[in-house]
């Protein structure tokens, strides 16, 4: 299969370890949109991001570097590097020079997730909390996939493939989507006369309900449940590694809500259900192509509102994804 041309990596928060993975005093290597870096925790517990290689003599500070006070000191000459990026400590040498710097990455750590930001300015926007409900502990996934973090967060939108590859109804909006900065949200319910009779399911099959919404170019999340038995989270985190492969972290809990049942058990079942459907999406990422300018009908016109949207992540890089609408069938 011949490359495939990807959009840049886009401009902001992505999830780049899980909380509960990166202990206190440990060092991790990754690769994160194109750079390796290294992830640690300082000696307050605080996760830290830096470029991996130590810019004296380029030592690669995540094999055998040591996290000290507040930052990683070098395996190479004990040069120390905090968790913005300054040397704070020479061990020879005299006066540690203003100019000794390397790239850290603003960090944030919310709701079990560490989140790096990906931009040449500070960032201009903060993920959202869930902390506002009570939910069950949280399973989670780790994946990696071929394709591009747009490409995850536009099924969002796509409505129709719930149906060819999740084996559930299509899905219909029920509300206007509300982009609002680096917000996308579209209320969406269960629509079983969407597609042909011949595609439709029977009466027999779940009816779904709820919120569909992106926030940032790297989280795709859904508040969809089940009327009267279950609320649950969904959240899917995609992150660049290298200009073609991402990670994906999916988390899902339920909400703990008086009288309906939000047992452990219970989470684990849809659980594993909806990690079962996330590998069906990437069985399709894996192999397919992104188009810039794709063909779509009358029933998705979603997906170009989508992409208008997502434009705004590639900041001064315009005309990327400006999809040509090409409307074919009826409504």
């Amino acid at each position: 299969m011949s490359a495939q041309v990807l959009p840049p990596f886009p401009t902001g928060w992505f999830a780049i370890a899980y909380s509960a993975d990166l202990k206190s005093g440990e060092v991790k290597t990754t690769t994160f949109c194109g750079q390796e870096v290294v992830v640690f925790r300082d000696s307050s517990g605080r996760p830290a991001v830096l470029d991996a290689y130590c810019p004296h003599l380029g030592a690669h500070l995540g094999h055998g570097g040591t996290v000290s006070d507040d930052g990683i000191r070098c395996p190479f000459h004990g040069w120390l590097w905090s968790a913005e990026g300054r040397c704070v400590d020479m061990p020879y040498g005299g006066r540690v020079s203003p100019g000794a710097k390397t790239r850290s990455w603003p960090v944030t750590e919310q709701d079990d997730v560490i989140l790096a930001w990906n931009g040449a300015e500070a960032p201009t926007w903060s993920m959202p909390s869930f902390a506002d409900c009570t939910w069950t502990p949280a399973r989670r996934m780790l994946r990696t996939t071929r394709s591009h973090p747009q490409e995850i967060l536009e099924n969002t939108v796509d409505l129709a493939h719930f149906r060819f590859v999740h084996g559930t109804h299509a899905m219909k909006v029920i509300a206007q989507p509300t982009p609002d900065g680096p917000i996308f949200e579209v209320l969406i319910k269960s629509d079983p006369n969407a597609v042909a009779e011949s595609f439709r399911l029977g009466e027999d099959a779940i009816h779904l309900e709820g919120s569909a919404f992106c926030h940032g170019p790297g989280m795709t999340a859904g508040s969809i449940g089940l009327p009267g038995v279950f609320k649950g989270l969904q959240r899917l985190y995609a992150t660049p590694i290298d200009g073609e492969h991402l990670e994906l972290r999916g988390v899902v809990t339920l909400q703990v809500v008086e009288g309906l049942e939000t047992g452990n058990q219970f989470v684990d079942v849809i659980a594993d259900s909806v990690f079962e459907q996330w590998d069906n999406d990437i069985e399709v990422w894996n192999t397919k192509r992104y188009l810039p300018k794709p063909l779509v009908n009358r029933s998705e016109s979603l997906i170009p509102v989508y992409r208008r949207w997502y434009e705004q992540f590639y900041g001064s890089i315009r005309g990327l994804d400006e999809p040509r609408q090409h409307l074919v069938g009826t409504a």
